[in-house]
């Protein structure tokens, strides 16, 4: 499955500010740990990069085929300070946490990673 999908079809409720904010309220990032199998400590902020290769090896569609880095995008937001792309974690991050967007609006945005 891919990372769009788990996000479009989680049954987390959304949190901000930490992968995991209760029992079951995650970030979008958090969602994919969690969907992994990975928990999360409430108020987890970073995972070891151990796990985060792990998160990489899952959604494959997160890295360019050429390259093997991370693909980014800008921020879909008007208006956003960022002006760089944001590659795919870490924009995750900022769209949830930033821009609080949901976790569809997310995934619309992770789908234009591959496209």
């Amino acid at each position: 499955m891919r990372a769009s999908e788990v996000l479009r079809n989680t049954r987390r409720s959304q949190g901000f500010g930490a992968m995991r904010s209760g029992d079951a309220a995650f970030c979008a990032l958090g969602v994919l740990y969690d969907a992994i199998g990975v928990r999360l400590l409430v108020g987890a902020v970073n995972v070891p990069s151990e796990i985060l290769l792990v998160l990489y090896s899952e959604f494959p569609e997160l890295l360019s085929p050429a390259t093997g880095r991370a693909l980014g995008r800008k921020c879909p937001v008007s208006g956003c300070y960022s002006k760089e792309d944001l590659p795919g974690l870490e924009g995750i991050v900022h769209l949830n946490d930033g821009h609080k967007l949901s976790f569809s609006q997310i995934a619309d945005w992770l789908d234009t990673l591959a496209g």
